[in-house]
């Protein structure tokens, strides 16, 4: 159905003007005809000649005026191009107005003042209010369950004694109790960067657990309670693919991240309005690479269950094709380029290279036997390797593990149906994870040791046998890529444009646009800190954050200059599923938990209760999008980055607004933020302008040459009334029969009131006229009926001597035709 807008409807209503004007006139025109007599005064033949004539029934019913036999060429051109222009003006007079539309579009800009926004989701109504209770934080001395113990943090004055003993244990003494504060020297370096300014860009400090809960420790806080955060889901948005705000958030699920703000509206906006704010974002960035490995298998089903049998390792070329050079990346570099597919092919190839050792596919290099690796190679492309039933226990559904190689049976290095001649087991491929990370928990925690986390990917299972692939049907063939993937984290500043529609508060409020700031110089590029303390990642999580340029150089801290920072921390932090964080620092947590939870989805379930069931396997839906975006490695890593953004909006909110942090500051700290009120404004397609721009050029052309006639012509108004006289029918009836009383260049007005009301018959069966034409035109006089038509006329015009005006008479050197009757004239 074609909506009708306003541009539409001017466009009927002005087909409808088009059309009566030419019905109407030519109507009227043609109820004059039938008026007319044959005997009409002759000021009644010039008004009617000209509406009659001026009219379509000339063209319609071909006419003299309408035959252009004879015409001059110039005239018969200008006359065709008059009707030509009537059609052209007729066109765009209908087409021109369909291209107005109304539409609410956003205005001048303004400065509004803004107010907090509930968020009445199930992100709004499940987060608690911000708690009273500041961040918390634990550090700790040692690794290991029997070394490991409490430990001062930084810039704080705690005191602790370690006692070790022969027995490799140690014990820890505190004179005084520790505390969990963070010192303002740290909050003040941290959050340098946001200070003073009045922006809408969060820092560390801004970061909350959206969740909380509060615990006690003997040694901490002399037994008061701190803060601590806890997880659980309360809403999935992983299927929406938009960016939509909620509760604390901005949430992308087009391209995975999450960017902190705690949301204000502007006020006394009637209809809305658009304006863009710069936000800190949190995203993961992931790479897979494909294995060239895929896990086969055939659906068995019955009355009682299905499973998958014949499960086989296929060979795609990651056996047969296996570079056998063992790969490295550069991981000395890990702020300017995390080398993230160079992480993701050595895991692949590691991957590949343990599982071939394991299968005999080939050899490992041996210096005693000097036998060098590979060898030998038993497999090409497309041979299968039979595994167990228990290598794939849920066939439809999504799989990714930090464990390589799970697809085997690596317990206790028995190959099974394998002779696992070099003895491989879980503790090799577990290896894997780590060298692609890069960092394990006894590295120093610091700016070069980045946040990376690696793992296996199972993509979910395709048809390959020409089935539907949403039918599991008994028999069916399917095939799942295996895909080495590799995540960082990394904080970033971009620009976000808002569109408030209506007055419902958040529930309109919509994202548009999300794209990276855009930085004018190098100068405004920002600067980023990261706490340099020493310490091992499994003693500290370091605190990061926007600094200002004062603190380059300040002890215990590293900066760069970067469009995005990326975040430390090892990969094997504590995951959500733990359920309840040891400190209150989610800016320095939350990412690795989330993180952690994204490459463990496989089991569902775990101590504290079910987890959220991203495989697909409970939703359809979820399971279709997977199989999409699995088809191939270059879009599989948006499935990780996914996990980790719906993950991660259930974990953090960010409590800085417009109105500043925790959306309570003060009015200095308030950031100016310019909107522009949507209005209702009336708007044009251009295209629909075409006719109308060619009218006005021909109009142009016209103009140019009636002004150069008007110059070199000589032409003037004196010689437009003459030619209109000359076309007028009445005139020139009356200069045929009256030469003696008006001629061409007698006045209108002198014509109208001395012959214009004369009675002129012009029937051609009248014999008088017949007879008084033959005399008139032998005699060279003027013949005059006398009999007056009632209502007509009310004088007589006493004859005169002919004006010697010989253009108003025959004269003699052009003779009348033999046959012509010249009409027959009444005088009342």
């Amino acid at each position: 159905m074609v909506e009708l807008t306003v541009g539409y409807v001017a466009g009927l209503i002005a087909f409808t003007v088009a059309v009566v004007q030419l019905w109407s006139p030519n109507t009227l025109v043609f109820i004059i005809a039938g008026l007319l007599r044959d005997k009409n005064t002759a000021a009644t033949w010039g008004v009617a000649g000209r509406a009659i004539q001026n009219s379509l029934w000339p063209e319609f019913l071909q006419t003299d005026t309408s035959l252009t036999r004879g015409v001059r060429g110039d005239v018969k051109i200008l006359v065709k191009s008059i009707h030509v222009m009537r059609a052209l003006i007729a066109i765009a007079g209908i087409i021109t107005p369909l291209g107005l539309y109304s539409a609410v579009a956003p205005a001048s800009r303004v400065v509004p003042t803004f107010y907090y926004a509930e968020d009445l989701s199930p992100f709004g109504i499940s987060t608690p209010p911000r708690s009273n209770l500041s961040l918390a934080r634990t550090c700790s001395s040692g690794h290991g369950a029997f070394t490991q113990g409490p430990a001062a943090c930084p810039y704080t004055n705690d005191l602790v004694i370690e006692t070790g003993f022969g027995n490799g244990t140690v014990s820890f003494d505190f004179p005084h109790d520790l505390t969990t504060d963070v010192p303002d020297i740290l909050r003040e370096i941290y959050g340098s960067g946001t200070a003073g300014l009045r922006t809408t860009v969060s820092n560390y400090f801004d970061i909350e657990y959206r969740l909380y809960s509060t615990v006690t420790s003997k040694y901490r806080n002399n037994g008061s309670a701190f803060l601590v955060g806890a997880f659980r889901q309360m809403d999935s948005v992983i299927l929406n693919d938009n960016v939509q705000p909620v509760e604390g958030l901005i949430v992308d699920t087009k391209h995975g991240g999450v960017g902190l703000r705690n949301h204000t509206l502007p006020a006394d906006i009637g209809r809305g309005a658009t304006w863009e704010e710069d936000l800190l974002f949190i995203e993961p960035y992931t790479v897979c690479v494909d294995t060239n490995l895929t896990l086969d298998f055939s659906v068995s089903a019955d009355i009682s269950g299905d499973f998958a049998q014949n499960i086989s390792l296929v060979d795609q070329g990651g056996f047969a094709n296996l570079n056998k050079t063992y790969p490295y990346y550069d991981r000395d570099n890990g702020q300017q380029d995390p080398d993230l597919k160079g992480r993701a092919y050595k895991a692949a190839w590691m991957n590949n290279a343990w599982t071939m050792l394991y299968l005999n596919v080939t050899n490992p290099n041996n210096e005693t036997s000097g036998l060098k690796s590979f060898s030998y190679l038993n497999s090409t492309v497309g041979k299968e390797f039979p595994l167990e039933y228990s290598s794939l226990m849920q066939y439809d559904a999504l799989g990714i593990s930090s464990n390589f190689g799970n697809y085997l049976n690596l317990l206790g290095g028995d190959g099974g149906d394998y002779p696992n001649p070099f003895n491989m087991d879980s503790g090799n491929f577990s290896d894997i994870s780590m060298i692609c990370s890069g960092a394990g928990s006894g590295d120093i925690a610091n700016i070069s040791n980045i946040l990376v986390n690696c793992g296996l990917m199972r993509g979910a299972a395709r048809r390959h046998d020409g089935g539907l692939d949403l039918y599991f049907e008994s028999g069916s063939r399917w095939s799942s890529p295996l895909y080495a993937c590799a995540s960082s984290v990394r904080a970033t500043i971009k620009t976000v444009s808002f569109l408030l529609n209506g007055t419902d508060g958040l529930k309109d409020l919509s994202v548009t646009d999300v794209r990276p700031k855009v930085y004018p110089n190098n100068d405004s590029i920002p600067l980023w800190g990261v706490e340099e303390t020493g310490k091992s990642m499994d003693e500290i999580s370091p605190i990061w954050g926007l600094v200002s340029p004062a603190y380059e150089n300040y002890p215990n801290i590293s900066v760069i200059k970067a469009e995005s920072l990326h975040l430390p921390g090892y990969s094997d932090s504590s995951d959500v599923s733990s359920k309840r964080t040891y400190q209150n620092m989610p800016g320095s947590d939350f990412f690795k938990a989330v993180s952690k939870y994204a490459y463990d989805i496989s089991d569902n379930s775990d101590a504290y209760g079910p987890r959220v069931d991203y495989t697909g396997y409970a939703n359809m839906a979820l399971y279709v999008k997977w199989q999409n975006l699995s088809s191939s490695p270059e879009t599989a890593p948006k499935i990780i980055d996914l996990i980790w953004t719906d993950s991660a909006a259930a974990v953090v909110v960010g409590t800085k607004g417009v109105l500043g942090a925790g959306n309570v500051g003060s009015p200095s700290e308030a950031a100016r933020v310019s909107v522009r009120p949507m209005t209702n404004q009336i708007k044009y397609r251009w295209l629909f302008g075409i006719p109308a721009l060619i009218v006005v050029l021909i109009c142009m052309v016209i103009g140019s040459l009636a002004f150069c006639t008007l110059i070199f012509r000589r032409h003037n108004l004196t010689i437009m009334r003459r030619h209109l006289n000359q076309s007028s029918a009445g005139r020139l009836l009356t200069g045929f029969l009256y030469p003696e009383y008006c001629n061409l260049d007698t006045n209108s007005r002198v014509w109208s009131q001395t012959v214009g009301r004369n009675v002129v018959d012009l029937g051609g069966d009248n014999a008088l006229m017949s007879l008084l034409a033959r005399n008139n035109f032998s005699k060279g006089g003027t013949v005059v009926q006398e009999t007056p038509i009632a209502g007509e006329g009310d004088g007589f015009l006493v004859p005169r001597t002919p004006s010697p005006y010989n253009g108003h008479t025959l004269s003699p050197q052009f003779p009348p035709p033999p046959q012509l009757f010249p009409p027959h004239i009444h005088q009342g």
